[in-house]
This record gives structure tokens, sequence and C-alpha cells, in this order.
């Protein structure tokens, strides 16, 4: 059991002056003050899901707080900077946990209609910042608030002190002081400006998941997805600036890719068809063009002979003839050597040739 620390004690207030569009620096009091640099941080151990309060890491582990409900009720959804607006802080239950309710911190899939992942935040005194806040989960009353155990996870503490007498649960109007590890600072350290940020998805019971924009309304219930109503059985969620600038990019480029593509394949099949007629023309022979002949040309295209029996009848019709001796001389016949007697003259022939002999030896010659 703690004990409320000095004999006067303060009302619990409202913390209705946190901004949504600010990341926090989160740490609780046992480890830092108010006014000091934080040398500490609440942050998620990957390896477990759970949350611990362990020394400033990089990058930074910040968190953001998203109003549920009207603004003076001071609920929050609590997202952080590394695992995006897809999980939410929540209660959940730890089996090692030692202390009464064994409940522990988790992030879990973001459901505005959990009531152990909404958070209601009261500051210990009238300053927010120097005093600092109690966390408080619906899902599990105001009995139980978020406490640390030195060196180990955070976790949901049923054994607090208030000044009633009565024995009953601690409220707005109960007068407490808390342990230091009790004390939870904030201190900003920059702004969010990501409109997802600013919905809280709803999981029906259906399992699908519908998305809400934050803001005030009249309905007080706790599980009420952030006072609008909700819209179709899909998420809807928009995107920031950034990502919208980024699709736009993404888009422009597509369309500057697409049209390049195209530029290059229509010159590539041009070049194609070029090379395909080129090849067809020289496959191709050339066009033969029939000259004119001219007037008075005899032609001299002759009929082929005939071939087999018909050539063998056209040979007996013909009739083959010895040339005439009047052709004008258009034979001319070879003269025709004597042959040389090789024997003995007879004794008439050799004195016919004596006598010739003579005759020729005795003509007269005329000077």
């Amino acid at each position: 059991m703690f004990f409320s620390i000095g004999g006067k004690s303060s009302k619990m207030k409202p913390a209705t002056a946190i901004n949504s569009n600010v990341w926090y620096h989160v740490t609780e009091g046992r480890v830092d003050r108010a006014g000091r640099k934080f040398s500490s941080m609440l942050q998620v151990d990957s390896s477990t899901n759970s949350l611990k309060v362990w020394p400033v890491s990089e990058p930074p582990h910040y968190w953001q707080f998203q109003a549920v409900g009207d603004s003076d009720q001071a609920r929050y959804v609590v997202r952080n900077s590394r695992d995006g607006a897809a999980k939410q802080l929540s209660a959940c239950r730890n089996e090692t946990e030692p202390a009464d309710g064994q409940t522990g911190l988790c992030m879990a899939a973001a459901n505005g209609a959990d009531d152990a992942q909404v958070w209601r935040l009261d500051q210990w005194g009238a300053d927010m910042v120097k005093d600092g806040l109690r966390f408080v989960n619906v899902a599990n009353g105001t009995r139980f608030w978020l406490d640390v155990h030195k060196g180990n996870p955070p976790f949901m503490n049923g054994s607090v002190v208030t000044g009633s007498d009565d024995g009953k649960e601690a409220d707005d109007e109960d007068d407490a002081k808390g342990e230091p590890s009790q004390h939870w600072y904030l201190t900003s350290a920059q702004a969010v400006n990501a409109i997802e940020y600013s919905t809280i998805p709803t999981l029906s019971s259906t399992g699908t998941q519908t998305t809400a924009t934050a803001g005030t309304t009249s309905d007080s219930e706790p599980t009420a997805s952030a006072g609008a109503e909700a819209t179709d059985a899909t998420t809807k969620t928009e995107l920031s600036p950034g990502a919208q600038a980024g699709i736009g990019i993404a888009v422009a480029l597509g369309v500057i890719a697409l049209g390049v593509a195209a530029l290059l394949l229509w010159r590539r099949r041009r070049r194609t068809q070029q090379q395909q007629q080129q090849q067809q023309q020289q496959l191709d022979p050339t066009p033969f063009t029939a000259a004119a002949i001219p007037p008075g040309t005899p032609n001299t295209n002759k009929p082929l002979p005939p071939i087999g029996a018909a050539a063998a009848a056209e040979d007996e019709k013909k009739v083959y003839e010895l040339p005439d001796a009047d052709h004008n001389g258009s034979y001319y016949k070879l003269p025709q050597e004597l042959p040389t007697p090789t024997g003995p003259l007879s004794p008439r022939l050799a004195r016919e040739i004596e006598a010739q002999r003579y005759e020729l030896d005795s003509t007269p010659v005329s000077r």
C-alpha cells in the first residue's frame, strides 16, 4: 500500500491541453524530473512486444495522443512513432507480473472500440508539464494506475492511496499524491503532420475495420469510435502529403517510362520492317521488260526441231539435192592434183614429152 506524501493533498485535473499533432517524449518520475533534459524514455521492446523505460535510444520512441470523445474527458489513444498508426498502447495481461491483476502494457492492433486501448490522463497538479500526468486505463478503471517496477516493465498498479477513508475507488475528486514512478512527464519533440494519425480505426465484431475522424461528440461512452459516425466496412485512411507527393511522382515516372518504351518499340518495329523489305528485294528477280522489235527486222525465233517419231517422219519428207553447176560461182570447186607417176614411163609417153620439150625451146623470144 502506498501512502500519500504530505498532509495536504491536491485534486486531480483532466489533462485536456495535450496537442494531438505533436510527438511527445514520455518518461517517468523515478528516473527523470520536469525542467531537466530527459535521460530515459518509454519505448517498445520489439523482442517481447512489451514496454520499458530505458535510456534514450536512436532513433527515439516518441508518442502521439489522439483525443477520443469529448475533449473535457481527457481520453486518448496513444501511438508510437516506430510502430505507426496501425498499433496503439494497450493494457495487456502479463502472466509474469506479480502485482494484483497481472496487467502490463503492450502494442495492440489499433481498435478504437477496445477500452483497453483508451487512456484517461489526469494532471497531478495545476501544471501538466511541471507536475506530470497519471495514466488510468478505461478498461481497468480508476483503481489501477500506470506504474513501473524499478528495472522492470511498466504495469497497472491497483495498490494506490487516496484521500478518502471509505475504501472506494479513486475518482476525480479524490486527493492523492502517488509515487514518483506513477508521475509521467511529457515534453514536445516535433510535429506529427500526418493525416493517418488523425483517424482512429475501429474493428467490428465481424473482423472488418472502419475508421472515424477524431473529434468531439455528446456521447460520453468510452467505447464510441471518436465521436463520429463510422464509415463502410472497409478501412478509409488518407495519405500524408508526403505520401501523396510520392505517389504522384511515381505515377508521372511510370507514364514517362511507358511513353519511352512505346517509342522504342515503334522504332524497333519500323527498323525490322525496313530490313524485311530490303531482304525481299534482294531475293526477288528483276522484272523482265520486253523490248520493242524494230520494224523490218526478221523474226529470229525459229521453231524447235521435232522430237521422236515426229522427227523421223519429218526426215522422210525431206529431199536432199546436190547443188547445180550454174549458181553464178556461188560454189567453189577445189582443183585436184594429178597423181605423180612412180613407175617407168611408157615409150609413147616418153616420146610425146620429148617432142613438147623441143617445141617449147624453139619458140622465139621477143625482145
